[in-house]
């Protein structure tokens, strides 16, 4: 894109990478454990998930949307690349 600016619009730009802060690592076990607890408060269907193995390090993935869904979003696209690994 900065190439294209450059060549068709002679804008100078430069390219900022954004990276996650350092606080931002990998959920361990337990951590995992207490947030579906906690969030079973609220939704009872996750605690299901929370006890179906409990020699499992497996949790279900968790799908967090910035928007509500309504009819006109597809969302498909992102259930199909979450359900195949």
């Amino acid at each position: 894109m900065r190439a294209d600016l450059k060549e068709n619009w002679n804008v100078e730009a430069k390219t900022l990478h954004d990276r996650p802060p350092d606080i931002f690592r990998p959920t361990s076990r337990k951590e995992k454990h207490s947030l579906f607890e906690k969030l079973g408060n609220d939704y009872p269907a996750l605690l299901n998930f929370i006890h179906m193995d409990e020699k499992s390090a497996e949790y279900p993935g968790l799908l967090v949307s910035s928007t509500s869904w309504t009819e006109d979003e597809d969302f498909s696209i992102l259930f199909n690349a979450l359900s195949s690994e």
